[in-house]
């Protein structure tokens, strides 16, 4: 078992799961979008493996893809996870995440 496998299952954590979290974050920081290269780059993976993980998120409406500029970006499912965070919570839930209490 390599180092870098033994540290994931203590951890915890699922690989493919980190990635895709990476590439969310990495949209998130580049509202304009990002090309497949830049993104790979960015998020230290295989240009395939980033596209697979785009696929499936952009299956799921969590990225969009603009052909016309070769461009990903964060898709409408994003701000529907966000906007349900800001929605009002039950009164013994002190912090929603939106500031208000």
């Amino acid at each position: 078992m390599s180092s870098h496998h033994s540290k994931l299952a203590f951890t915890g954590e699922v690989q493919s799961v980190r990635r895709a979290l990476s590439i969310l974050e990495a949209l998130s920081a580049r509202r304009q979008g990002l090309t497949l290269k830049m993104l790979a780059e960015q998020v230290d993976l295989p240009p395939s493996t980033a596209h697979r993980l785009l696929t499936t998120l952009q299956n799921h409406h969590y990225v969009l893809f603009e052909p016309g500029h070769n461009l990903w970006r964060l898709g409408a499912q994003v701000m529907e996870l966000a906007s349900s965070l800001c929605a009002p919570s039950p009164p013994r839930q002190r912090d929603n995440g939106c500031g208000a209490a």
